[in-house]
């Protein structure tokens, strides 16, 4: 068995028993599917195990990693961010166990491409999300389609996989004593300048929301939306032709100086409210009048040139007088005087 499915099959912390892995794994760690072995049901409730392996055993990496997990357990109490059912060290590994969210990525449904009033309900609805981890003080770092789940249940988002944790795994503590971070938290396409320079903010989580929505809208991944010399997304062409109340908020959401971008989620989420009325109603509009257009009659499509005529030797006609019984007689009313006007 291979190093990354060796935890198949074991038991963790005498409770938690690996029965599956989820997904490819990556850099950060792997990902398994578990039972747990403590509730007294049939069949057992399953949850999902996270392993990271740090870069680094020491204990400064360990306290940022109860850290991590106290504010991970702050995080799960909100009903669309998956509940922290535990978080341990074992063999110099640290573990996440965490509620299994049943449903899909939003990968293959933005793919397929959102009108503009869905792609309103969703700025509306993961901004009202992201003002609750934000206001515990918490960035992402790394929100894009395949961290955000749409669940089973209710059809809610439900937010996933948070940056800081994965950033446990990267961290080597120097000479100084001082923790930095070997690898740069986030997902090319997604991620903003300052992010990439080691320096995050709420506003960074913005960018990555306004990558998401442009991309639903335009059917384009990240890496293929053209940019400027100075770095920042052409916007004016990706999104010729959307609402320019809805246009002006994506581009205000993906500038490249931070400080240009909405502060954090809570006032993003104002902006948006605050002509969203308007909005619905202009999008409506738009839709119906996309919707009630008439096609052109069937029968204008047809021509002669269409219509295969039999062969002329396999043409049946009469010959000479027509009796009653013949297939080809033809019944006709008579015609009544009654039936012209002088």
């Amino acid at each position: 068995m291979s190093e990354n499915n060796f935890l198949i099959g074991k038991i963790l912390r005498q409770r938690y028993q690996i029965i599956d892995k989820l997904g490819k794994g990556g850099g950060f760690g792997e990902t398994y599917l578990a039972e747990d072995l403590d509730i007294p049901e049939t069949p057992k409730p399953k949850c999902v195990v996270k392993r990271l392996k740090p870069t680094q055993k020491s204990l400064e990496v360990q306290r940022l990693f109860e850290q991590e997990g106290r504010t991970l357990n702050k995080l799960g109490s909100h009903p669309q961010i998956p509940t922290l059912f535990a978080y341990f060290e074992d063999n110099h590994e640290f573990y996440l166990v965490q509620e299994l969210i049943e449903g899909e990525d939003l990968t293959k449904e933005i793919n397929r491409g959102w009108s503009e009033s869905k792609v309103v309900e969703f700025l509306a609805e993961i901004l009202e999300l992201l003002i609750f981890v934000h206001e515990n003080n918490v960035i992402h770092r790394d929100i894009k389609p395949g961290n955000i789940m749409r669940r089973k249940s209710d059809g809610k988002l439900v937010l996933i996989d948070f940056g800081a944790v994965k950033e446990v795994r990267t961290i080597v503590v120097g000479d100084d004593g001082q923790p930095t971070s070997t690898i740069t938290i986030g997902t090319p396409g997604y991620i903003p300048v300052e992010q990439l320079q080691g320096r995050p903010q709420f506003a960074s989580d913005i960018y990555a929301v306004g990558v998401t929505a442009i991309q639903a809208l335009v059917g384009k991944s990240p890496q293929q939306f053209t940019q400027n010399i100075s770095g920042e997304i052409e916007c004016e062409t990706l999104l010729s032709g959307i609402n320019n109340d809805l246009a002006n908020i994506l581009i205000k959401m993906v500038k490249v100086n931070w400080r240009q971008r909405y502060p954090n989620a809570k006032v993003a989420l104002a902006e948006l409210l605050n002509i969203k009325p308007n909005l619905e109603s202009l999008i409506h509009q738009q839709e119906q009048a996309e919707t009630i257009k008439i096609d052109p009659p069937i029968i204008s499509n047809i021509s002669s040139n269409n219509i295969t005529q039999p062969p002329e030797s396999q043409l049946e006609t009469p010959s000479g007088q027509v009796p009653l019984n013949s297939h080809f007689y033809i019944e006709r009313t008579p015609i009544e005087s009654e039936c012209f006007q002088a």
